[in-house]
């Protein structure tokens, strides 16, 4: 059966909740069905807490940047389901998106089988898709964990990287960082090299790639980041030397402190990927770290007051987002719009964004799982003054109009958040409003 994009939106929409059994079993499974398309594919198999996505869209800048073809698999959306599927930076269209859903679910009913799960046919899709695109290479961004994640139905990737261990989903991985590693570290595989970021000081991933002979390239060791500065156009310059690289004066099209480690863990794939002997050079380097776009992520719109969109979701993201407002602003007038969902930490992600703030605006992110705006004001300890708007839009401008022309707006919390904001705002701009 051919489905048209808005039925395949249908379909996994009424999928999204659904669990059908074990989500790496129906991957491999629908994936054997398909000719096992992620055997094909040289793989950059990517986990991690917070980083993971900006990791990704730096390397696939990178990669591009020096003649490769790159696919990448990310999630979540911000505004439109396409964008968790791209080549070449450019998300996959409606027509190509409804042919490769077409594929996989095609395959599955003729199978017998139940309905597999939103997040498994996405990443059977982003599969299959790239090998018919005849990628150089498929960035896949886990989504949850790693171990039994649907992405990890490769067996043999050109490199795993683990950029950081922090406490998020711990209902499904655990409660301890030990227990959260161990699903992370779920990714090495046997003779595959490695790069870890902020996660290498775990004992749990040092002895799984111990144990597996993986190569490890550790992108914290001996790190050095001086000269940062904020550039104009919204992007800053910084220098960088660790055990495996130096470069000097690099700018980084993406703003925020935390982007700064994250380039560390990029470049330090870049290194274990040219000792596997592929051609990246030092001019792909600079042009794709200056060009790269990862919208939603300490993204800051111009205007009066300044807008930023970070879709800081969990303690350490949120630690990240204070710390950059408190770099780029500190004078100015910041105020925190915040909405986050039942599942997440909510008092310790609130308080960290909200820390130092004399005015929040609390609202709710436009999903069903959204924790109630009162109900989230409710947590903060220590800002002067609480609103509290249901309604994210008359959140935003209540925030903008306490910030003043010369202050920030920060909303944060939730990517779905982020993302129904951000799509409005630049709809606005668009009609010059």
């Amino acid at each position: 059966m051919t489905y048209s994009y808005q039925q395949a939106q249908g379909y996994l929409t009424a999928a999204r909740g659904s669990r059908s059994g074990d989500a790496l079993s129906d991957a491999k499974e629908l994936l054997e069905k398909l000719g096992n398309p992620q055997e094909g594919l040289r793989v950059i198999h990517i986990a991690g807490t917070n980083g993971k996505g900006s990791v990704s869209a730096m390397l696939g800048a990178v990669l591009n940047a020096a003649g490769y073809k790159a696919g990448m698999f990310t999630s979540p959306h911000l505004e439109r389901i396409n964008e968790r599927i791209s080549v070449d930076g450019k998300s996959v269209s409606d027509e190509d998106f409804a042919e490769a859903f077409s594929r996989v679910v095609s395959v599955s009913e003729n199978a017998g089988r139940g309905r597999a799960s939103f997040f498994t046919i996405l990443t059977v899709m982003a599969f299959d898709w790239f090998a018919r695109c005849k990628v150089d290479f498929a960035i896949m961004e886990t989504g949850i964990g790693g171990r039994l994640d649907s992405t990890n139905a490769v067996n043999k990737p050109a490199l795993t990287v683990i950029t950081s261990i922090g406490y998020d989903h711990t209902e499904i991985l655990g409660l301890t960082l030990e227990n959260i590693a161990f699903e992370k570290a779920g990714i090495i595989k046997r003779g595959c090299p490695l790069v870890l970021g902020s996660a290498s000081g775990l004992p749990v991933i040092n002895r799984q790639a111990l144990r597996l002979g993986a190569k490890t390239y550790r992108a914290g060791d001996k790190l050095r980041v001086t000269g940062k500065e904020y550039t104009g156009g919204f992007r800053q310059a910084f220098s960088i030397q660790t055990e495996y690289f130096s470069y000097n004066k690099l700018i980084l099209a993406l703003l925020g402190e935390y982007q700064l480690d994250n380039a560390a863990t990029a470049l330090t794939a870049v290194r274990a990927l040219r000792d596997a002997g592929y051609d990246i050079g030092e001019k792909p380097v600079r042009e794709g770290l200056a060009n790269v776009r990862w919208p939603g992520r300490f993204e800051v719109i111009p205007g009066a007051p300044l807008i930023v969109f970070d879709g800081a979701h969990n303690e350490d993201g949120a630690a990240f987002l204070r710390k950059s407002l408190n770099v780029y602003y500190p004078d100015k007038k910041v105020i925190p719009v915040v909405g986050t969902l039942r599942n997440k930490d909510s008092q310790k992600i609130v308080g960290s964004i909200t820390r130092n703030a004399e005015t929040v605006v609390c609202t709710e992110p436009p999903h069903a799982n959204a924790l109630p705006a009162r109900e989230l004001a409710s947590l903060l300890q220590n800002p002067k003054k609480v609103y509290v708007y249901p309604n994210p839009v008359e959140a935003l401008s209540a925030a903008t109009e306490a910030a003043g022309a010369d202050g920030v707006a920060a909303v944060a919390g939730s990517l779905y958040l982020v993302g129904e904001l951000r799509r409005i705002i630049h709809d606005r701009l668009q009609r010059g409003n």
